[in-house]
Order: C-alpha cells, then structure tokens, then sequence
C-alpha cells in the first residue's frame, strides 16, 4: 500500500499508556502527512480484535503476528515508510540474578525476541 493509502484509513492504536503521538506519527510528519487515530487500546490483542471487527487498521509487530491463529481473517502488509527500530530490553532485580526459574524464563524470552 501507499502512505496515502495507509493514511486514509481510520487507526486503532496500541499504547500501554495511552499515548496518542507514536514513532509511527513521527515517520509520517517527516513525510508531511498524519494519520486518523480513532481508538486507543492497551495493547496488541486488543488492537487487533477492535481492528478485526471494525473498519480500523492496527500496526502489530509481524512476531506477534507469528503466533495469533487468526491471521487468516488479516490483510497483511509492510508499512508504506520507515520508522526507527524498536529496542525490546529485559530488567530485573539482582537479587533475581542467580534464581534458576528466573534464568530459565530470561532465557526463554529473549529466544523468543531473536526469533524474526
């Protein structure tokens, strides 16, 4: 699709925090463009269950998409512009540092991440 095309759809939004104003909002003003967000929801299931019953576009991370089972329902497609790479860290406590389950679980995660 085109940025033009891209932009003339209505947005449902993921923001944790509620935040309207994105990277995604910052690529398009360097193209002189907006977008429409209509809804903002706490996060990616949600964006995409509004998106799917709606006539709304949701941006969701391709990885996410990997694992959902209803993706058949899904027009898929690349971002029409560049955005800036999304840096995903883990954090823990020290005193977590040596806890096996917690390793294990570290460990999980971050396989997961290099996935794509």
């Amino acid at each position: 699709i085109s940025v033009e095309d891209y932009i003339a759809w209505g947005h449902v939004v993921a923001s944790p925090d509620g935040v309207l104003h994105g990277f995604v909002d910052d690529a398009l003003a360097a193209l002189g463009v907006t977008r429409k967000v209509v809804s903002v929801v706490p996060g990616f299931p949600t964006a995409l269950s509004v998106a799917l019953a709606s006539d709304l576009i949701a941006m969701v991370p391709a990885l996410y998409l990997r694992n959902q089972r209803m993706t058949e329902n899904l027009h898929l497609f690349e971002l029409p512009f560049k955005t800036r790479n999304i840096v995903v860290s883990q954090m823990w406590h020290p005193r977590m540092e040596k806890d096996p389950g917690h390793r294990w679980l570290r460990e999980k995660i971050l396989e997961v991440c290099r996935v794509g």
